[in-house]
């Protein structure tokens, strides 16, 4: 079976993530983004290895109410 290639929105969503969080993969050099598309099989590692790594930014968890 051959490889897909993504547009960066379609990556984001194929991984549950941001267009803005597969552009900063790809600007520190994690991510090798071609023409604007990404390889399904590339992200998939990226990601992997991403999850693992602690650090950064939290992400974002519904308020609770106090009252």
């Amino acid at each position: 079976m051959a490889d897909r290639w993504l547009t960066i929105r379609d990556a984001a969503e194929r991984v549950g993530r941001s267009p803005r969080t597969i552009k900063a993969w790809r600007q520190r050099g994690e991510l090798t983004v071609l023409a604007g598309r990404v390889r399904e099989s590339h992200l998939l590692e990226v990601e992997k290895r991403m999850r693992g790594r602690t650090g950064g930014r939290p992400r974002k968890t519904p308020a609770t109410s106090a009252h």
